[in-house]
């Protein structure tokens, strides 16, 4: 490391403390160190804005807004009783109507309408030096509303939507639908078989010889115990005198 390395090396830490004991900036303790002036720090002044300040967007007429000496104004669309729209231009501070703009207005009811509105800029702003700029300003306010009342012509051209009725649609009535219950079928009472019906469900032996349950041998010709002739089944029944009919 040089000499003028190791100096510079000791004075910045004598800067360095300096600053701590006295919490001055690192300027003027480098000042202080090396036995010079620090002149006095000038503060930086905003840059003034402009006094008139427009905004167009084409396209959207309601960004056609802006500040003029202090007063903020704003552009709002209204639709008239005819059909087309006009043009509300208005106080943004506060919502208070300046002026209307009609797609009807000429060039000089535009300078009129100018002329209103400076009127009320002058009103309502703080600035004194408008006086001097008269002519400025009411030559911008003019431009500014040609452009308003272009751009109002333009949109009265493309048709209005309007938003259509809506349809009322009948309430349809719901019937409801009762399903009747059937009724319950009644029950007849089966009828009890006796034993001359259950025989009648068989057919007879044959006239003869027969064998008893206890093992005797026996001849029978009875008509009503034995068939004759043809053999007899079901579908027959018995007559008063006891004789088989179909």
């Amino acid at each position: 490391m040089t000499a003028a390395q190791k100096t510079a090396k000791a004075k910045f830490k004598q800067a360095i403390a300096y600053r701590q004991k006295t919490g001055v900036s690192l300027k003027e303790a480098f000042a202080h160190i090396y036995g010079r002036k620090v002149g006095a720090v000038k503060k930086k002044t905003a840059p003034k804005s402009n006094s008139i300040n427009l905004f167009s967007k084409i396209g959207d007429i309601e960004k056609y807004n802006g500040t003029i000496y202090g007063v903020r104004i704003a552009v709002k669309k209204e639709l008239n009783k005819y059909g087309s729209y006009d043009l509300k231009i208005i106080d943004a501070n506060n919502n208070n109507p300046i002026i209307y703009l009609q797609k009807t207005d000429k060039l000089f009811d535009l300078k009129e309408l100018a002329l209103i509105l400076y009127k009320y800029i002058i009103s309502k702003t703080t600035r004194k030096d408008i006086s001097n700029e008269a002519d400025l300003v009411k030559g911008k306010l003019l431009k500014y509303l040609k452009l308003l009342s272009a751009e109002l012509k333009r949109l009265n051209k493309k048709p209005i939507k309007k938003a259509a009725p809506k349809k009322k649609v009948a309430k349809k009535v719901v019937r409801k639908v009762v399903k009747k219950k059937a009724a319950p079928k009644k029950k007849v009472a089966k009828k009890k078989l006796t034993r001359k019906d259950y025989d009648k469900r068989f057919q007879a032996d044959k006239p003869g010889k027969r064998t008893s349950a206890s093992g005797n041998t026996y001849y029978e010709y009875r008509e009503n115990r034995s068939n004759r002739g043809k053999l007899l089944g079901i579908g027959f029944t018995l007559d008063k005198y006891n004789r088989l009919k179909k």
